[in-house]
Formats: structure tokens, C-alpha cells, sequence
């Protein structure tokens, strides 16, 4: 249902990937900004490694669900200071 140019999820992100003040809009839209931005960050490197040019220097995917499984596991409390 995207625009043509939108339909590749990796060559959509990628861009967003060169600018942290642009990680925000990596983010589900549907989570209105409530998320944490350390665990955002977090997701992103983690989705940065698995985009590595060289499939040698990407992280196992066990790695992968394991590093995911956790940052899902962390309690989000949207009052609590940064």
C-alpha cells in the first residue's frame, strides 16, 4: 500500500540511518512518540548491523531475536525522567 519508492523497507530506512535526529520517524507511527528513545536507539543499531553491506560482518539472526527479546521484555514507564 506504499508509494512505489517505499515498497523496500531497506532502501526506505536506509536514508534515515544517517541522521539520529531522524530516527524518530523510523518509529511506529502508531506508538505517538510514547516509546523509549534509549531502547529506539537501541533497535536501530541493532537493524543497522543487519544491513551491513558484507553478510559476514551481520549479527546471527539468534543474536538478533535474542538482542529484540530483550529490548521487548524492558517496562516503559512514559513518566519517568530520561
Amino acid at each position: 500500500m506504499r508509494a512505489p519508492g517505499e515498497q523496500d523497507l531497506v532502501a526506505w530506512a536506509r536514508p534515515f540511518f544517517k541522521d539520529r535526529r531522524k530516527f524518530t520517524e523510523l518509529a511506529d507511527p502508531l506508538l505517538q512518540g510514547h516509546y523509549p528513545m534509549q531502547e529506539l536507539y537501541q533497535a536501530l543499531d541493532v537493524a543497522a548491523m543487519c544491513l551491513h553491506e558484507q553478510a559476514a560482518t551481520r549479527p546471527l539472526i539468534g543474536d538478533v531475536a535474542t538482542t529484540l527479546a530483550h529490548l521487548a521484555s524492558q517496562t516503559y514507564d512514559p513518566n519517568a525522567p530520561n
